[in-house]
């Protein structure tokens, strides 16, 4: 799709919650325009999904032509190792 500018109807946004084999809505498939907000991000279901979670970004653009084109991002998240020296 090659429109110099596209109006924000032309935008069709969908964003996911991955976890291990199965995914959640949470910006439901369909939402049009742009500046969509996303804040704040999803916490995972429970102590094992902070490990094998991300969000994938769906994006579909319409033309004034009617011609489609949908590309995904994934988001994943930064993780730290934390370190915990107590004194009983």
């Amino acid at each position: 799709i090659n429109n110099s500018s596209l109006p924000d109807l032309s935008l069709s946004w969908e964003v996911r919650q991955h976890h291990h084999t199965h995914y959640h809505p949470f910006l439901d498939e369909g939402t049009v325009g742009n500046n969509i907000q996303l804040s704040p991000a999803p916490n995972p279901e429970d102590f094992d999904a902070a490990t094998n979670s991300h969000l994938e970004i769906v994006l579909t653009v319409t033309s004034s032509n009617g011609l489609t084109e949908t590309v995904s991002r994934n988001v994943m998240p930064r993780m730290v190792n934390i370190e915990f020296d107590s004194d009983p």
